[in-house]
């Protein structure tokens, strides 16, 4: 089987590295890593489409049960035999981790009271050392109805607004939103407008010959999070993670918007540090998942996004550490 040339086989691989500031390159292997992933993804929708479980896909390795269903995958495919086992193998090794219960299109349960808040944030380099920036918070309730505008603002000259509606009862449910990246002139490189009930987003991103206008419909429910919103399901983890890991589906502006499912991880106990005192917290790492064939590649391209929480009533934000917009610039937020 030669490997392919440099293109993604995988549908959005190759477009999340180039969202995370990569150029993608699949690695010049004698079996393509990328010809793995797809062709394994192609056998197991084949074998399942045929009646096999996920059990009976075990069984093909070890004493050849299925074995008709076996070779017609085989024949179907135009592959060889002797590609099927070890590539169905590596699938059922990725696949061995636990599947989380909630549905990451569903609204989260809300086990906190949202009003009206304000507050100012201080952005700083990854070091922690020198101030950046600083990030201005509004939020306002109006019956069940939030109405959240957060600006983040460098010294610079450049900045990032998001503005998001949505409804907090039992359920957070997001209603619109709007995120606009400035440049160090203060002139609007993305704009950028998501409207959850119509399924449309809209907007531009860049300047010039590059820019490019957006008017994108996509299937989009209540249950999609993005900008402010996303410590809000951090700060509701409990109650509706499973095994330590909550799902949720999310738009960002990479500049392009793009729809993807992001994975939140509890990781442990921490101590973060500030001048004059020590927080003790937990440590939640944020990265993007597509499934169990993909992530091991996704999840190597992506940089590392982490949040501190201070555990209370409600959980309270001690530290952000990750990308600005999801691009290359990396900072922290206390």
């Amino acid at each position: 089987m030669p490997a392919p040339k440099h293109r993604s086989l995988v549908p959005g691989t190759a477009a999340i590295a180039a969202a995370f500031g990569h150029s993608y390159k699949p690695p010049r292997l004698r079996i393509h890593v990328e010809a793995i992933v797809h062709l394994t993804s192609r056998i197991c929708r084949e074998l399942s489409s045929r009646g096999v479980t996920r059990r009976g896909m075990a069984a093909i390795l070890h004493n050849g049960t299925a074995k008709g269903a076996y070779r017609m995958t085989t024949d179907s495919l135009g592959i060889s035999l002797k590609f099927v086992a070890p590539i169905v193998a590596i699938g059922l090794v990725l696949a061995t981790r636990p599947v989380a219960a909630r549905d990451p299109k569903d609204p989260i349960r809300l086990a906190w009271v949202e009003g009206d808040v304000a507050g100012l944030s201080t952005i700083r380099s990854p070091d922690g050392k020198t101030i950046i920036g600083s990030i201005n918070y509004h939020q306002h309730r109006r019956g069940q109805t939030l109405h959240i505008v957060r600006v983040a603002r460098f010294r610079d000259g450049s900045s990032d607004e998001d503005r998001v509606e949505a409804r907090a009862g039992k359920i957070l449910e997001t209603v619109r939103g709007r995120s606009i990246i400035r440049n160090t002139a203060g002139v609007a490189t993305v704009d950028i407008t998501i409207d959850i009930a119509g399924g449309h987003i809209t907007g531009f991103s860049g300047l010039g010959k590059d820019r490019k206008d957006y008017d994108e419909h996509v299937s989009l429910t209540p249950g999609t999070y993005f900008g402010p919103l996303v410590f809000m399901v951090i700060k509701n983890f409990d109650g509706n993670a499973t095994d330590d890991r909550l799902v949720y589906r999310t738009v960002v502006a990479t500049p392009k918007p793009r729809v993807l499912d992001m994975e939140l991880l509890r990781q442990g106990r921490t101590v973060v540090s500030r001048v004059g005192e020590k927080i003790d917290g937990v440590d939640f790492l944020m990265r993007p998942t597509v499934n169990f064939i993909v992530d091991p590649i996704i999840q190597a391209i992506a940089p590392e996004t982490k949040f501190v929480v201070e555990p209370g009533a409600p959980p309270a934000l001690a530290r952000f550490e990750g990308p600005r917009n999801y691009a290359r610039q990396k900072i922290r937020i206390e």
